[in-house]
């Protein structure tokens, strides 16, 4: 199925319909270029016809409920995530079972991977949760169960998957995401440590990008055993006011702020193993909607038009722009297919208006091409 052609088609057809109608006697001038920024998504292989589907989704998918470990389907997914600009995968990672072995017979053997970096994203709460009570609020590291379980994982992980030619680097070092590290409590920063250490000694040693963005204010003796900081999304419900749902814009409009503080002040702060600033990566969510899943504990967030995502992901790369070292400068979107909670840039059916909350086709994956476009 040439689905990958399909959204070549749309955005053709895009760009056509831009050229029609009449021609004004002067063009306005041309705004400033941004430099290059890459674009990174959250990827996740726990599908099949036994898991995770059932839970509810917000959207139907294009491909269908489909089977992550089927190596077509991850084709088209990359074939989909290149044609729209996406450089970088982070593949969510939470056990040895099902999403390994997905990720592995399907991603790791596309035919196609070529053409996108791929790095792991330590799934802290899905991963811990399988081994015993624990809350998101506080992962205290005085369990030392926790930080051997991280310290054997990753380890594991970087001497099987580390050296792949497509594995994404950062200052010659394969990049770790570790989820909700700003709920780490205890003895995180020997944890860290003693990971660092464990990876180096196999030869490679690591660069790890912390979900550690919220709207508190930075701290400088956290950020230091981090190389760069970001957030999976920065969604606070308490302070959004009882309003039933949100737009993308009103939800940016509170989370922008944040971004600024942090942008400033990470990089003032050096990692204590490197010596380099730490760095700011802005992260995007086109949408939020897990009703699906959780009812109504959580209003929704509402992308109302495809330009609106367009102008919050133009404000995200104008923040990651201002990082010095051009390796840094990424927005990393929450998620290409996380499907419970209504991130998805991943097409859904074309079936109804797209927006608000819709399914929206290949709008989403049309916005990213359009925000990105332009690379110098």
């Amino acid at each position: 199925m040439k689905l990958a052609a399909t959204f070549s088609a749309v955005s053709l057809a895009v760009l056509l319909l831009a050229g029609c109608g009449d021609r004004v006697q002067e063009e306005p001038e041309p705004e400033p270029e941004i430099p290059r920024a890459a674009v990174g998504v959250h990827y996740y292989t726990w599908y099949d016809e036994q898991n995770h589907w059932e839970k509810g989704v917000a959207h139907e998918p294009f491909l269908g409920f489909y089977n992550s470990g089927d190596r077509a389907i991850a084709e088209q997914q990359i074939e989909w995530m290149t044609a729209a600009g996406i450089d970088v995968a982070a593949v969510e990672w939470s056990s040895p079972w099902i999403p390994e072995a997905h990720f592995r017979d399907g991603f790791l053997r596309a035919s196609n991977l070529n053409k996108l970096r791929w790095c792991f994203f330590y799934d802290t709460i899905q991963r811990f949760q399988q081994f015993g009570d624990f809350s998101p609020d506080r992962i205290d590291f005085s369990d030392p169960s926790f930080g051997k379980l991280l310290v054997d994982d990753i380890t594991r992980l970087a001497r099987e998957f580390f050296g792949h030619p497509q594995y994404y680097r950062i200052d010659g070092r394969p990049v770790i995401w570790i989820y909700l590290t700003r709920s780490f409590a205890g003895n995180w920063r020997a944890t860290l440590a003693e990971l660092r250490r464990r990876t180096a000694e196999l030869g490679t040693p690591i660069y790890i990008i912390a979900d550690e963005v919220w709207y508190t204010d930075p701290e400088p003796s956290r950020l230091e055993s981090f190389d760069a900081v970001s957030s999976y999304f920065l969604y606070d419900s308490d302070r959004m006011g009882g309003q039933a749902s949100w737009s993308l814009t009103e939800m940016a409009d509170i989370f922008f702020p944040a971004y600024e503080r942090w942008q400033a002040e990470a990089p003032l702060v050096r990692n204590r193993m490197s010596g380099r600033p730490v760095a700011f990566m802005p992260a995007v969510v086109p949408q939020f909607d897990d009703r699906a899943v959780r009812g109504n504990l959580h209003p929704p967030v509402l992308a109302q038009s495809r330009q609106e995502i367009v102008d919050i992901l133009l404000r995200a790369k104008h923040l990651a722009a201002l990082n010095a070292d051009p390796q840094e400068r990424i927005v990393w979107i929450t998620s290409f297919n996380e499907w419970h909670e209504g991130t998805a840039l991943e097409p859904t059916i074309e079936e109804g208006p797209a927006f608000p909350g819709g399914n929206y086709g290949f709008e989403l994956l049309q916005a990213v091409s359009e925000a990105f476009a332009s690379r110098p």
